[in-house]
């Protein structure tokens, strides 16, 4: 499913076991994916994760899972390309995410449906309260957002469980904190080598 050659998601296991990178549910299952999730996956910016994302994409394929992002993940993905490479490269990564059959959602809804769900301003309230509520957690906007919408699908669709794919910390926290399931499901994360 990437773009980058030459990856191999056996050596996730090398950093993680396979019950850590494996959803122990039998049911059907999402995956909400992260902006450090998206780098691993369609950039070279964060090559130290390719093998553990490639893992887990096997594993949804695998498992026929519904992947998703939201707008402000997908909003700050392209900014951290464009700023760290170019706006060729991030025009190139819009068009493969586009591409793709990652369900990019706003408000918890597809974008590109008319009834698009939240709107802005309902999206920052949740987010807001999600600041007030767990005030030691280190979050960013678009982490909050992704949260809200792995929540409000595992509310909407409960015969299915959704997992947070996440190689950082903070959205770790966070998505505990909010009682839903993450891949990897121990650390080592990304902010764990800082």
């Amino acid at each position: 499913m990437s773009h980058v050659r030459n990856r191999r998601p056996a050596t996730a296991l090398q950093r993680h076991s396979e019950a850590d990178l494996t959803p122990q549910t039998q049911g059907p299952v999402n995956f909400a994916l992260g902006k450090e999730a998206l780098l691993a996956l369609y950039t070279t910016l964060r090559s130290e994760q390719h093998s553990v994302v490639d893992y887990l994409f096997r594993e949804a394929k695998r498992r026929n899972a519904g992947v998703f992002t939201t707008s402000h993940v997908l909003a700050e993905v392209v900014g951290t390309v464009k700023s760290k490479r170019d706006a060729d490269a991030a025009v190139r990564f819009w068009n493969v995410v586009v591409d793709s059959k990652i369900v990019v959602l706003h408000g918890a809804r597809p974008w590109g449906r008319t009834d698009a769900g939240l709107g802005e301003k309902a999206i920052g309230t949740g987010v807001k309260n999600l600041y007030r509520q767990w005030t030691t957690v280190d979050f960013k906007f678009h982490e909050g957002t992704l949260v809200m919408d792995a929540v409000k699908l595992n509310e909407e669709r409960a015969a299915e469980e959704t997992f947070v794919v996440s190689l950082d910390g903070s959205l770790t926290n966070l998505a505990w904190n909010e009682n839903l399931n993450i891949l990897p499901s121990r650390t080592p994360h990304r902010s764990d080598a800082r």
